[in-house]
């Protein structure tokens, strides 16, 4: 299996992403339904959306993808990875190409707010619980050159 994590690319890709993502929540929230309550990628659009939205590719075909929202503070909007690709480094790989980007736009720290089953997930990718919050942050290193 060939991964690629990139921008997203097209209007089609944006159809294809909210496609994949309807049809597998749809098989994994009879586990559970509140696991997806903040994660929405039908409002994304094309050309308005394509420096903020990483698509997760393998063999051509998406799973899964990542939301940026370069506001101050920059943030992680949504992270998503379909079941079937999960504990094979995509999440993180998405992770790291929006703190890449946020980086490159000067940004010194990036938040994010957890869905309660991912929580473990940020703490191995070094983010940290704000206190008296539920969003976490991390401080972003610059880039060596």
């Amino acid at each position: 299996m060939q991964y690629e994590v990139r921008r997203i690319r097209s209007q089609q890709e944006v159809d294809e992403l909210s496609a994949m993502f309807s049809t597998a929540i749809l098989r994994d929230t009879e586990k559970d339904i509140l696991k997806y309550e903040y994660i929405d990628f039908s409002e994304i659009s094309y050309p308005r959306d394509k420096g903020s939205v990483f698509v997760a590719l393998c063999d051509g075909e998406i799973i899964g993808a990542a939301q940026y929202g370069p506001e101050y503070p920059a943030s992680i909007e949504q992270v998503y990875v379909h079941p079937d690709h999960r504990l094979n480094g995509i999440g993180r790989r998405l992770i790291r190409s929006i703190e890449k980007l946020a980086r490159k736009q000067g940004k010194k720290k990036i938040s994010v707010q957890p869905a309660h089953d991912s929580y473990d997930f940020y703490i191995e990718c070094r983010y940290k619980p704000i206190k008296d919050s539920i969003f976490m942050k991390k401080e972003l290193k610059p880039t060596k050159k």
